[in-house]
């Protein structure tokens, strides 16, 4: 769990359950205060112990206040969403998650005959899937894949059915929805994020000349494959075009891009229109520039949005 806490700061609430569970199976064997005392500071230093030896690391580089910054303190600098989108995508989570959580109730219907121990197994499940849902519910429904937490216990859970005539049924509809709902969201992203030809066709246009590259809004992964020259020590876009994040990284957008500007990168790639909850004076700023020193050199059309790679005026074509 500590270093699963250093991948993800959100598994800190599922090594919380894990801790108490361990801690109450010990005093349920050892009945001692002492002895339950003594393993708990034991197990809280070693959760604790991979996050403190990199924390040190930086602080011994010189970047301890960076580190607290990054790892701690941003979180709580991060602007709020407008209602409507929370929702939205709070709506999302639930449709991806439902059909698996409907599984701890139906575990009464369909499993009646389990044993004690299988029971004490299934209330070990539902425990930790609540303790995932409360990582979920503190830190928001920003994204979808912050749902992915809650699949590891929920789909143990839901195996069990698999020992029942009617449980199979089950298991099988939510085989067939998950498999529908898993390619329909690939094709609906390809339609509205590109595919395989619209990755290879963007390459291509930025290969003809080679020269540096920034992601104003569109996917970072172009960086592993294109010449990103490092112009910025902030690499992801989401942190230059969306409002709710100009404070969460310690950095002012509107200076930061201001200074990757001056130093004329060959493309700048975004996307157009503009989004909603877009930072519209980071936008202008971007969009005088490209309007004086560069030409769209390559533009798809997607569903509801454009991909546009610009390229520096004067370079060759």
């Amino acid at each position: 769990m500590g270093i699963s806490i250093q991948i993800k700061y959100t598994t800190l609430f599922e090594g919380i359950f894990s801790g108490l569970f361990l801690l109450f199976a010990l005093y349920q064997k050892t009945k001692s205060i002492r002895v339950l005392s003594l393993q708990a500071v034991i197990w809280i230093c070693i959760a604790c112990l991979p996050t403190i030896v990199v924390a040190v690391v930086y602080m011994m580089a010189g970047h301890g206040l960076e580190w607290w910054f990054a790892n701690i303190a941003s979180i709580f600098h991060r602007g709020q969403r407008n209602h409507a989108l929370v929702r939205h995508q709070a709506a999302k989570m639930l449709e991806f998650t439902l059909p698996l959580l409907v599984s701890i109730p139906f575990r009464r219907i369909f499993c009646l005959d389990m044993t004690k121990q299988q029971k004490l197994c299934g209330r070990f499940f539902d425990l930790w899937t609540f303790s995932a849902l409360s990582g979920v519910a503190v830190f928001g429904s920003w994204y979808t894949h912050y749902a992915l937490p809650l699949f590891t216990p929920l789909t143990i859970v839901s195996a069990a059915y698999w020992n029942r005539s009617a449980g199979k049924i089950w298991m099988l509809l939510l085989l067939g929805y998950m498999t529908f709902k898993g390619q329909t969201t690939i094709i609906k992203h390809q339609n509205s994020r590109g595919n395989k030809i619209v990755f290879q066709n963007i390459l291509s246009n930025m290969s003809k000349n080679k020269g540096c590259l920034f992601i104003y809004s569109g996917s970072p992964i172009f960086y592993d494959f294109a010449n990103f020259c490092k112009m910025t020590t902030h690499p992801f876009p989401g942190h230059f075009h969306e409002y709710i994040e100009r404070s969460s990284t310690g950095m002012d957008p509107l200076i930061e891009i201001q200074h990757i500007l001056s130093q004329k990168p060959m493309y700048i790639l975004s996307r157009e229109p503009a989004i909603e909850g877009e930072n519209m004076q980071v936008r202008q700023l971007l969009y005088q520039s490209l309007s004086s020193y560069y030409y769209p050199a390559y533009r798809v059309t997607l569903k509801d949005n454009s991909i546009v790679v610009y390229k520096l005026t004067g370079s060759p074509k």
